[in-house]
């Protein structure tokens, strides 16, 4: 209400925020099994500039906006891999997680890679007229 009704408007003497990139939907592209949990949207590849990104467990909990403070598995992230922007979580990279040779896991979930998704968010190209 406040912003809608104050600050998108001016009324407070504040600047409404203006975004510099658009969301995606949350990606839950796999579920956590094999070799990892990879969340990516192909359409995004080539088309999307990420800015920023969220991260969070599909059963929900908190969202997180850096790899890095995830604190249930090692989760890494690649802007630009073959398949788009990706979040994924490799099982062979997870402490106490048995993987075969290939890299499968044959033990349990956790210590191995749980089910996350992910949204990313594309910078949006200035208008040009």
């Amino acid at each position: 209400w406040l912003q809608d009704e104050h600050i998108n408007k001016g009324r407070c003497g504040c600047k409404p925020q203006v975004s510099t990139c658009k969301w995606t939907n949350w990606i839950d592209r796999d579920n956590e099994s094999g070799k990892g949990d990879y969340e990516f949207d192909p359409a995004l590849k080539n088309k999307c500039r990420v800015e920023k990104y969220e991260v969070s467990l599909v059963s929900g909990g908190p969202i997180y906006s850096n790899v890095a403070s995830v604190p249930t598995n090692v989760v890494s992230y690649n802007p630009t891999s073959a398949e788009g922007p990706m979040i994924y979580c490799v099982n062979a990279q997870q402490p106490r997680c048995k993987t075969n040779a290939q890299g499968y896991k044959v033990g349990p979930s956790p210590p191995c890679c749980l089910d996350y998704k992910a949204r990313f968010c594309c910078k949006v190209s200035p208008f040009r007229g």
